[in-house]
């Protein structure tokens, strides 16, 4: 069934994609940028029920004719992005990462991507900004959702018809009730669950069943209702960030304005009459393709050409190449195999499954062989791949774990490490400068040691659930130090950044309680008098230098791209700018216990060190390489530090030996 086709919906399409490729652009004033995917949902639910429901009015419902439609629409484009992007990888990326996107590959090709990216680090964390395929969450939403709405939609029909438009409806409240509770609690899963995404397909849906016709109400009514509408979606796009809850009752702004402008804009509105113009509906139709693109366009720049080094016209550039690929896949891809007589349903549903498996096998592939090598890649991709994996201390099943054999050296261990990642990349070099160290490893990611609560981790609203494991894990460390008596030194060591400013913590009961450096001194003060009193010694470690660049990533590319180290370098008042608040932290705890700052150790002067001839002391933005640890543990003994037995750093090497980035 063919909808008689309104110019001001691939308009409205328009409203969507290019704030959300200026928002993943980095555009400060299209800071909520991401909301165009809302009206994305809005769009596909009107049009999909619409027709859905033309066919059920004349008795020709097919499930068989909708997926090929979908088939259609979804797979080519989508194929042709991954392919590209897998062979852009496959040159480009480090080993692990490229492992990491074979397997966002097969997760794409199921319509499960965003499953998969619930275990990542949250929607707008950096480091999800160099995966390519980010952006198809929204994609297997939605086939998500077609799966079981069709034939929700068919059984009411069928069965209930009368009840049809109250019963989704009503799906829609549970919906949006669920997606606001999940923003209070879980803001990972929430951002990337079906059940909380719903209920913005629903709201289209609803507009569909209610038949609603923008010539059927007066001129003035349109006219205010789709200013409305836009006026609502511009608000969000502007004025909404990543600080905001969401999806939450937020969410009801963009998508209100999106119902409002389907439900009143024609020609007669001006709105209509913008949205139905010539230039927004061209990019209206190239939308989906454009939307496809401009993830992996922006990532392998950023990858080619590093994060920071890229500008404002670099990017709009890069937005004009998204737009002119998408050009070419409409004119190549879309609109031909969208037309019927282009294939048989069966033809194109075959070609689909086969893309599909070449794609997962080519993945799976790369995931497995990706352990020792790979044909067609240049060495020194492995080679550096390699010195670039996490330090993960002992062994990489530390992480949250409590007294395992592989994670002591000594079943009477003197010295405790707790704390985050950031107290895990130590555990590397002070095993490698002192063999014979009696040392356990007490870690978790993204948990600050600390007694009596746990940091908040903020993914577009609080993520309880990876506060709460903190505070279970903590728990399980003290514990265990209390009944240990042969550790006398506790070394506690983590990036802290949840409490550079007050977005909240746990206190240890788990309840939400004020956070930010006043907070975290007062708790970290319990932390250290804890420590005296069970008969042990606290020893505070910072986390290196930090500016917000990627020295790991900046070395990588100068090696395999051949790009300067200039842009590599950190200074002391880049760093002490950077970390004001959380180096506040350890000011006010240093009256209490030893703190060791790795800036006075890696910085002379003004000048800090990235890297050491050929050799980086970085793997990423905040982290210590492998040989970095070894190299900070070796040349500044950080054990000796650490016990009071330090002999200074070593006449072997140092900043007058070593390659510095200024």
């Amino acid at each position: 069934m063919r909808l008689a086709y309104r110019p001001e919906i691939d308009g409205l399409r328009t409203l969507a994609v290019v704030p959300v490729v200026l928002f993943h652009a980095g555009l400060a004033p299209f800071k909520g940028g991401f909301v165009g995917v809302d009206v994305f949902f809005v769009i596909s639910g009107y049009l999909i029920t619409s027709i859905l429901l033309a066919d059920l009015s004349k008795g020709s419902f097919s499930l068989l004719r909708f997926y090929d439609r979908r088939i259609r629409r979804i797979i080519p484009a989508l194929v042709a992005v991954v392919l590209a992007s897998f062979v852009m990888a496959y040159l480009w990326m480090p080993t692990d990462q490229l492992r990491e996107f074979a397997k966002d590959v097969v997760a794409v090709s199921l319509f499960g991507s965003n499953i998969r990216y619930m275990a990542g680090g949250g929607y707008f964390d950096a480091a999800e900004q160099l995966r390519p395929l980010l952006h198809t969450w929204s994609l297997a939403i939605e086939e998500q959702f077609y799966v079981v709405f069709p034939l929700l939609l068919f059984a009411l029909w069928r069965w209930w018809r009368p009840h049809l438009l109250t019963v989704s409806v009503i799906l829609l409240a549970i919906s949006l009730a669920f997606a606001e509770y999940m923003s209070r609690t879980d803001s990972l899963l929430n951002y990337y669950l079906l059940p909380t995404r719903a209920w913005e397909l629903l709201a289209g849906s609803v507009l569909a069943m209610k038949g609603v016709r923008p010539g059927a109400v007066s001129r003035w009514k349109a006219e205010a209702g789709s200013a409305l509408g836009v006026g609502l979606i511009l608000v969000s796009v502007f004025l909404l960030g990543e600080e905001f809850r969401y999806p939450s009752l937020w969410t009801v702004i963009p998508v209100i304005g999106a119902m409002l402008v389907i439900a009143f804009a024609d020609v007669r509105s001006l709105a209509g009459q913008m949205l139905g113009s010539r230039s927004f509906v061209g990019i209206g139709l190239l939308s989906y393709s454009f939307y496809l693109w401009h993830q992996p366009v922006f990532v392998f720049a950023r990858l080619r050409f590093g994060q920071d080094s890229l500008s404002t016209g670099d990017y709009l550039a890069l937005v004009g190449l998204s737009l002119a690929l998408s050009w070419v896949t409409y004119l190549v891809l879309e609109r031909p195999i969208r037309r019927q007589r282009f294939a048989s349903p069966i033809k194109i549903a075959t070609a689909a499954l086969a893309a599909t498996v070449f794609m997962i096998v080519g993945a799976r592939y790369t995931v497995i062989q990706g352990k020792h090598w790979l044909p067609l890649r240049n060495p020194l991709i492995t080679q550096l791949s390699e010195r670039l994996k996490p330090a993960y201390g002992l062994a990489e099943a530390c992480d949250g774990a409590v007294d395992i054999p592989d994670c002591k050296t000594d079943d009477q261990p003197v010295i405790a490490v707790w704390g985050d990642s950031h107290a895990r990349h130590l555990v590397d070099g002070l095993k490698a400068a002192r063999p014979d160290i009696r040392m356990i490893q007490l870690t978790k990611s993204a948990c600050t040691a600390m007694l009596h609560g746990a940091g908040l981790k903020y993914n577009s609203g609080p993520d309880l659930r990876v506060s709460r494991e903190c505070l279970a894990f903590n728990d399980r460390v003290v514990e265990w130090l209390s009944h240990n008596e042969s550790v006398e030194f506790v070394v506690i060591a983590s990036l802290m950044s949840q409490f550079s400013v007050d977005r909240g913590m746990l206190d240890a009961a788990g309840n939400v309680v004020p956070g930010g450096p006043e907070k975290a001194v007062e708790e970290l003060r319990k932390t250290i008098d804890w420590v005296k009193r069970i008969g042990k010694t606290p020893v505070l470690i910072t986390s290196p230098p930090i500016n917000g660049k990627d020295f790991g990533d900046c070395f990588y590319r100068h090696e395999v791209f051949g790009t300067s180290l200039d842009a590599c370098g950190i200074t002391r008042e880049e760093d002490a700018t950077f970390r004001k608040s959380v180096y506040g932290i350890y000011s006010a705890l240093e009256p209490f216990a030893k703190v060791i700052r790795l800036r006075d150790l890696l910085c002379e002067g003004e000048t800090c060190l990235t890297h050491v001839g050929d050799m980086t002391i970085y793997r990423d933005t905040t982290h210590l390489s492998r040989e970095g640890s070894v190299y900070l543990s070796r040349e500044f003994d950080l054990y000796g530090r650490i016990t009071g037995e330090e002999t200074g750093r070593r006449v072997s090497g140092g900043l007058n030996n070593a390659a510095v980035t200024n």
